[in-house]
């Protein structure tokens, strides 16, 4: 497969990006205010 070219620090790369750019700084804000209640559920 290609995949298993690619070096892993470039996918995680990807995968940080995107992830980044999925959570809105005002809904980082939220949880930071709620407290770790709000994060725990927010994993679930």
């Amino acid at each position: 497969m290609e995949l298993e070219i690619v070096p892993m620090a470039c996918i995680g790369g990807i995968l940080l990006f995107v992830a980044a750019n999925m959570v809105k700084p005002a809904e980082v804000r939220e949880v930071c205010i709620c407290g770790r209640g709000a994060a725990a559920g927010a994993l679930c």
